[in-house]
């Protein structure tokens, strides 16, 4: 008897328990096929039932509950969808919410969004302009990736990094500004931005992140905002280029390093064959392999004395160098460590204590 008591107490416990879970979350689903999950009050956008929807608005509230959220992958791969209405109210896009939604046109993200997930965009080949709201602090990965009709951006004021490959592939983008909040570009942020022709960086921007601009094969000017005017002016801020950064921008004619940074890495400016003139800062230490391989009208290079170690075929390909202006002596000269820096690079076009 005692045993048969005990048993019910815990089939009672496991049904109470159920139920509890039960009551945590309710789901509703609206009359577009849109459907919600309520939960401290609060809904989310969590799916659709239906994956050929064309057109769908999302509202404030449900039952007086606000619409808060869009799940990650709530619509993704919804190939018809062509346009949406966001609540004001949401605070969230999941990752890869709307991801690969090739037929979505343009909308007016939530004036209250804060979070905008990785890939939520990605592959929306159709968005031609985009707003991020003031309330969004990072980019992340892929957010706008393979956008290939997005030619418009306009970035929140409050953004501080915009995340790896949040723009790659963005194939008819041919301008872009960064707020001044904007510190760090990941990795392949721009890449493979054909058309990208001039970019205005924020002054506060510290790290550029391997591969940011890579083929860009369009890029003519790059600097801070208050210097545009310049081909090519990074900010004093910046303190790191990673490999590969504007690898094969076949129409930089310029690259001037900021004294900020200390390493040049491989492949940094690699295949820029426009590029003529090289001023790199005045403490960079060493210079990496292949970090201005293939520049083939290269021509002046002017070197600081704080350079220590230049790696075999940093230079390769650079037949046409005519002039270095090194800062030191020529005595300095002879205690930096390289062998085979590549190209013309020799100590026999160098012009010492060059002010």
């Amino acid at each position: 008897m005692k045993k048969f008591a005990a048993y019910l107490l815990s089939v009672a416990v496991v049904f109470v328990c159920l139920c509890f879970v039960g009551c945590g979350e309710k789901k509703y689903t609206d009359g577009q096929g849109i459907v919600y999950t309520l939960s401290d009050n609060k809904y989310t956008v969590t799916s659709v039932t239906n994956r050929d929807v064309t057109n769908i608005e999302i509202p404030d509230a449900i039952d007086g509950k606000p619409v808060v959220a869009i799940a990650p992958a709530a619509f993704s791969e919804c190939e018809k969808l062509k346009t949406v209405i966001f609540a004001d109210c949401i605070e969230e896009i999941g990752d890869r919410a709307f991801d690969y939604c090739g037929d979505l046109g343009n909308f007016t993200l939530p004036a209250n969004l804060k979070i905008l997930g990785a890939n939520a965009f990605n592959g929306c080949r159709s968005i031609t302009e985009v707003t991020v709201p003031n309330g969004v602090t990072e980019l992340k990965e892929g957010t706008f990736g393979s956008c290939e009709s997005l030619a418009k951006v306009d970035l929140s004021d409050a953004l501080v990094a915009i995340e790896e490959s949040a723009f790659w592939n963005c194939t008819s983008l041919e301008s872009i500004t960064l707020p001044q909040s904007v510190k760090t570009l990941g990795d392949g942020a721009f890449y493979f931005c054909e058309a990208l022709a001039e970019v205005k960086l924020s002054a506060n921007l510290t790290s550029i992140g391997a591969d940011a601009f890579r083929n860009c094969t369009s890029l003519l000017r790059i600097a801070a905002e208050s210097e545009i005017s310049a081909y090519f002016g990074l900010p004093s801020s910046v303190t790191e280029i990673k490999a590969g950064a504007f690898r094969d921008c076949a129409k930089l004619r310029l690259a001037n390093i900021p004294d900020g940074v200390v390493t040049l890495e491989s492949d940094v400016f690699n295949g820029c064959v426009s590029l003529e003139t090289v001023t790199v800062g005045k403490n960079v230490c060493k210079i990496n392999s292949a970090a201005f391989g293939d520049c083939a009208k290269l021509v002046s290079v002017y070197l600081p004395v704080s350079i220590k170690e230049i790696e075999d075929g940093a230079f390769y390909g650079c037949n046409g160098i005519s002039t270095i202006c090194y800062a030191g002596a020529e005595e300095q000269w002879d205690e930096i460590v390289m062998e085979s820096p590549g190209g013309r690079f020799d100590k026999s076009i160098a012009v010492f204590n060059f002010d």
